[in-house]
């Protein structure tokens, strides 16, 4: 039983969440506040997860006709030194970013990081989300803002995908999917 990752082969029970969803959640926060400049730092697009996140970041900035292309994403892995070169990237070359979202908790604590390093303050200057909602999003300072799996809730629904099969009885659904969340907290504001 795999969690967190949709694998191409369907016989291999899952447990995700609709990685679509988060990214519609992240997006449909920001414009909420009225951010137009977002970028987004995703996690490998080799993954699915990375790839449904951003589908669904970009068809709300689409709907809201808020300009949005490849140039305003950086690919990356999942590590706080993502976050950081990242955002540095992206500052580079577009001046008047004033959101963004991090595909996890880590790559938007080094965002944090690198921003606090060069004077600017969150949320004041730059929003930034996260993802996952691990205990990172209410260590840091600002608490993060984040969209939430059900970690809990998918590792109950794996444990007893994994005693069913134990048992030799039919599973009777081979990929479960969850919702995310979006939990508010310090690190987003109304764009100025």
């Amino acid at each position: 039983v795999v969690i967190d990752r949709a694998l191409e082969d369907e016989s291999v029970p899952s447990v995700i969440i609709n990685n679509y969803r988060a990214g519609e959640l992240a997006a449909g926060h920001l414009v909420s506040l009225g951010h137009k400049y977002i970028v987004c730092i995703t996690g490998p697009l080799n993954i699915a997860l990375s790839r449904e996140r951003i589908k669904g970041f970009k068809q709300v900035l689409m709907n809201h006709h808020i300009e949005f292309d490849e140039h305003w994403i950086f690919e990356g892995d999942f590590k706080i030194e993502t976050g950081i070169r990242g955002i540095i990237s992206l500052l580079r070359n577009h001046k008047k970013v004033t959101a963004v979202w991090a595909q996890n908790d880590v790559m938007a604590a080094g965002v944090i990081k690198e921003l606090h390093k060069r004077g600017l303050k969150v949320p004041e200057d730059i929003s930034v989300i996260g993802m996952d909602d691990t205990i990172l999003a209410v260590t840091i300072t600002p608490a993060l803002t984040t969209i939430q799996q059900p970690f809990k809730e998918m590792s109950e629904k794996a444990v007893e995908m994994i005693l069913l099969q134990k048992e030799g009885v039919a599973i009777p659904c081979k990929k479960i999917v969850l919702e995310p969340t979006l939990i508010i907290r310090e690190t987003t504001a109304s764009a100025k």
